[in-house]
């Protein structure tokens, strides 16, 4: 090989490695000036599936703890027998709420926390007899579900459902929910969630998220879902 050819490869290779790094610099201009608006909507629903996870387990800790700490079930009725018309999930919580009593849904921060039961059964003004789990104050740790100008929480204990928690997204069309719910459902196990799409409030564009905490073999929502067996 002369001197003459390794110069002219040499050059070959010179002027190859320039157009490369011209396509990459390019990419990277593209990615500069693209990224940003692109992150942005990244990080929001990264903090959204984040923070939403993480309140469901605040809430599900809460209530099991609770079925902890007070594992006698409420006689609502006060019949003396304490059957499924007073809780077909006992020991797990109720809600209760003044003008109607003791009831087996409602919003989380009706959710109560039995504890020794007064007579009759109305909430006492001892508050270490019953107390909520959460209220409007403290509600606040609760980084997504807290905003109740945008969601809507409900806690329910069912014959047929068990327990579960329904977040209920108050802002129609909304994309970036439908992703979170939708990643929030893939990570969790099979039958642990579900994406509902149909049904009240449920669209498929703004689906209800359901999250249990005891779901028995009768339950219907969100089914068949994939890898589900109950």
């Amino acid at each position: 090989m002369t001197t003459t050819t390794r110069l002219k490869r040499s050059e070959g290779n010179v002027l190859t490695y320039i157009l490369i790094g011209i396509f990459l610099l390019g990419l990277l201009t593209l990615a500069v000036s693209e990224g940003p608006k692109k992150s942005a909507v990244t990080m929001q629903l990264d903090q959204t599936i984040q923070s939403l996870s993480s309140d469901l387990e605040t809430l599900e800790a809460s209530i099991t703890q609770c079925t902890l700490l007070y594992p006698t079930p409420v006689d609502i009725n006060a019949s003396g027998t304490i059957d499924t018309t007073d809780n077909p999930n006992a020991p797990f919580p109720l809600t209760y709420h003044s003008a109607s009593g003791y009831a087996l849904s409602g919003v989380y921060t009706r959710i109560i926390c039995p504890g020794v039961p007064p007579t009759p059964l109305t909430i006492p003004t001892v508050p270490s007899a019953n107390q909520y789990l959460f209220t409007n104050q403290n509600a606040s740790v609760l980084k997504v579900i807290g905003n109740t100008a945008v969601y809507t929480t409900n806690y329910v204990t069912s014959t047929t459902e068990g327990v579960y928690i329904e977040v209920l997204n108050l802002v129609s069309a909304n994309t970036l929910w439908l992703e979170a719910a939708t990643r929030i459902n893939a990570r969790l196990s099979a039958c642990k969630a579900a994406v509902v799409t149909t049904g009240g409030s449920c669209t498929a564009t703004n689906p209800c998220l359901y999250y249990w905490i005891k779901r028995p073999a009768t339950s219907t929502i969100g089914m068949p879902e994939a890898g589900c067996t109950l």
